[in-house]
């Protein structure tokens, strides 16, 4: 009984070895699966990185965009193949594997930078290419603009008035056929102003007063309706309506004669207060150097200009040609010119002689033409 005793106490001792050399024997089994299964890891992620890459290979045949937008900067184009990194993360779900991640990492990143940055170049040489390609049109602009000096626009602008008109009928209609834009001032007693002033007006010229104005020389008759210094205001307010309504049709006036008259400050101030509330303008035609005309006239805000040359003090037809010529060369210095001849058989006749000079170095205009561009 003892001897029965003494083994199952032995038995009962034995058995936690025993267990635990199960437990150590399953734990080792389980261990070398545990080993096996650790040792074949490794083995998948590379085979999970390849699908990654490849798709990250396919990604730029998937953008054939890039070079369909090259019209537009190529950097803004290369930039956003850039940030293909985030298609290293899908990796991530092994965290455990970190350092067996990392060395697949690093292909990915190089295969697509590379594809992504090699389309670029072609892409700024395309734009370099296009862009030399686009300099020359700028470069035959300019020669574009060489051309508009030839045109009448910049010709120097010549203004020819015609004074005394209304007296000499033949002789005035020959002027108003001319083809020239010449101007015609008009004498307010003349027996032909009206018949002549409406045959201008049909031809589009330009129509002045010719204002009859008093003279230095007391025994110098100006002629009807003239103006003196020694009238009150409402005596030349008068005298001036009487005037004006002889030709209606004036867009401005310049002086018959007035050596004295536009000589003097109080007469001028007169007369050119009441060419302002009629809205028209004063040629100076500068019978006195001591003219105040223009002078007044700017203080009065009326636009006046004064005459340049007087064609035909000479009225031989080669003197009025070089009085012409010399019209010309003023307009071509200063850019304009203003020149005052009369109805007589010499001037027409140089104006006739001198008609293709004046087409082609100037552009003949209206008086009016002259005082828009250059009137103050």
């Amino acid at each position: 009984m003892a001897t029965k005793a003494r083994t199952r106490q032995k038995k009962s001792k034995s058995r936690p070895y025993g267990r635990f050399i199960l437990i150590l024997l399953a734990l080792a089994s389980l261990a070398g699966i545990g080993y096996f299964v650790f040792l074949q890891v490794p083995l998948f992620p590379p085979a999970a990185e390849q699908t990654p890459t490849s798709e990250v290979a396919k990604t730029p045949q998937a953008q054939p965009s890039v070079d369909e937008p090259l019209t537009t900067p190529p950097a803004a184009e290369s930039l956003p193949p850039e940030p293909t990194p985030p298609e290293t993360t899908p990796p991530a779900p092994a965290a455990d594997m970190a350092p067996v991640m990392a060395p697949p990492a690093a292909p990915p990143v190089a295969v697509p930078s590379e594809p992504a940055i090699a389309p670029a170049a072609p892409a700024k040489q395309a734009a370099e290419s296009t862009s030399a390609t686009e300099v020359p049109p700028p470069a035959a602009t300019p020669a574009a603009h060489k051309e508009p000096p030839a045109t009448p626009r910049k010709k120097p602008m010549v203004a020819i008035i015609i004074d005394d008109m209304g007296y000499q009928p033949a002789i005035g209609r020959k002027m108003l056929d001319l083809p020239l834009p010449l101007s015609f001032s008009f004498l307010p007693g003349g027996p032909q102003t009206k018949e002549l002033a409406s045959a201008a007006k049909s031809r589009k010229r330009d129509i002045l007063l010719h204002l009859p104005l008093e003279a230095t020389d007391r025994k110098v008759d100006p002629g009807p309706g003239t103006l003196a210094v020694a009238m009150d205001p409402q005596e030349l307010e008068k005298k001036f309506a009487e005037d004006l309504a002889a030709v209606p049709m004036a867009i401005g006036l310049n002086n018959h004669m007035g050596s004295r008259f536009t000589e003097e400050r109080p007469a001028m101030a007169a007369l050119l207060t009441q060419v302002r509330q009629r809205g028209l303008f004063f040629l100076d035609s500068r019978t006195s150097n001591k003219s105040v005309a223009c002078a007044v006239a700017k203080e009065a805000g009326v636009p006046c200009l004064s005459r340049h040359l007087f064609l035909d003090n000479d009225q031989s037809q080669a003197a009025v040609v070089k009085q012409v010529d010399a019209l010309l060369a003023l307009a071509e210095k200063n850019g304009w010119a203003v020149g005052i001849g009369h109805p007589h058989p010499a001037t027409l006749a140089a104006l006739t002689a001198r008609q293709q000079a004046l087409t082609e170095r100037a552009a003949v205009v209206g008086i009016g033409t002259i005082f828009r561009t250059h009137g103050r």
